[in-house]
Order: C-alpha cells, then sequence, then structure tokens
C-alpha cells in the first residue's frame, strides 16, 4: 500500500509541472495554471517560482482574480500572475504622456456601495506618476487624496500608493491601487483596478 501511495506521489508531480509549465519556452496559460492547482501535485511558493521564471500570458483583471480564486488558486500565486505578464506590449510611443488628463467612472465596494470616482493624471515618466483622486460620498464632501506611482510599461500594470489626505472623511481609509491600462488607436482609453487592504474595491475609470 505504502509502495502505491509513493507512486501515485511521484506520478502526480510531473503531471501537475508540465500542466504548469505546458512548453518549456513559452508563458503558462490561465487553463494550464488550473490544472495545476487542481491536481495539486505543486505547492504555491513552488507555483510561484514558475510564473516568475517562465510568466504568464494573460492579464489578471478583476474578474479573472475572481475566476482564479474560486478555482482554489492561492493569492500569492495570484500576484506572481500580476507581476509576471508576458504578453505583448504596449508600444513605447503610446506611454509617453499617454495618462495626461481627466479620467472619470465609478468605484464599487466589495459590500456593493457604488459611488462616482475622478483622477486627475500628471505623468512625468511611466516611473514618475503623480495624480488626484476623489471619490463622492454620501451626503458629504468627496474624499480627496493625492498618490503616486509607478507605470510598468512591458504589461501596462499601473500601481499607485497614498501621498497625502486633502479630505479624510471620518473612518475613510485607502490602500493600494493596482490595475491594467487598456489602449485603444495607441492611446490609453480605460483603467481596470482594485484597491487593496485596507478597503475593498472595484475601480473603472475611463479616460476624458
Amino acid at each position: 500500500m505504502e509502495l502505491a501511495i509513493l507512486a501515485m506521489m511521484f506520478l502526480v508531480r510531473p503531471v501537475a509541472a508540465h500542466a504548469a509549465d505546458e512548453t518549456s519556452n513559452k508563458p503558462i496559460t490561465k487553463h494550464g495554471l488550473e490544472q495545476a492547482v487542481k491536481i495539486g501535485g505543486l505547492s504555491s511558493a513552488e507555483l510561484v517560482a514558475i510564473i516568475r521564471k517562465r510568466g504568464v500570458d494573460f492579464q489578471v483583471t478583476k474578474d479573472v482574480e475572481i475566476e482564479l480564486l474560486r478555482d482554489g488558486v492561492k493569492a500569492e500565486v495570484i500576484d506572481a500572475c500580476r507581476a509576471n505578464f508576458k504578453g505583448t506590449p504596449a508600444s513605447t510611443a503610446s506611454l509617453q504622456g499617454g495618462l495626461n488628463g481627466n479620467w472619470t467612472g465609478t468605484y464599487r465596494t466589495c459590500a456593493g456601495g457604488q459611488s462616482a470616482m475622478r483622477m486627475s493624471v500628471k505623468e512625468n515618466s511611466p516611473e514618475d506618476i503623480e495624480a488626484t483622486i476623489s471619490i463622492d460620498m454620501p451626503g458629504g464632501t468627496p474624499a480627496t487624496f493625492a498618490v503616486e506611482g509607478v507605470l510598468n510599461t512591458m504589461n501596462s500594470f499601473l500601481v499607485l500608493h497614498l501621498q497625502a489626505w486633502r479630505h479624510q472623511p471620518p473612518g475613510v481609509e485607502i490602500g493600494n491601487i493596482g490595475g491594467y491600462v487598456s489602449y485603444k488607436d495607441q492611446e490609453p482609453g480605460s483603467f481596470a483596478g482594485m484597491v487593496r487592504a485596507p478597503g475593498c474595491a472595484a475601480i473603472t475609470l475611463t479616460k476624458q
């Protein structure tokens, strides 16, 4: 019986590795990652190491993150996927000052609430982005704060960190914001992201 169990262990591990690393020189697909987790032959740390080495061919949008969590993929593996997207990079020309301007959209909390959101961006360079964000509050002055961040020009992933509050309503906190900038005709057109703890929200913005 023990020999049979050991044999199964040695069989599962190579199959899981193959699912996560479908070829030796291509990024991992979403299906391959889900299969590796389903088979269960690799730890989260091992999956993260493979993802960092090979990359993934899909972007981790909010919907994709929900799907991966539902399929049992751990948060640290999802974070590794988000940081190691190896798809087609946006052209450099479209990124030079492309984020400058006003963006409007919605801020949806995990509890189901929705508020109007505005963001004014100044892109000094992809590594030096400044913005002011305003989120409408029920029956009161909008929450307003300054952020700074970095745009990864390889995968168009934008990360923003709180720099200073301009107006902080009682009990309101904001975490780091991260998400993907989508391009149309070489111009940035929309942003879809989420707020990390403290707080929990999905953000959708369109450039005006």
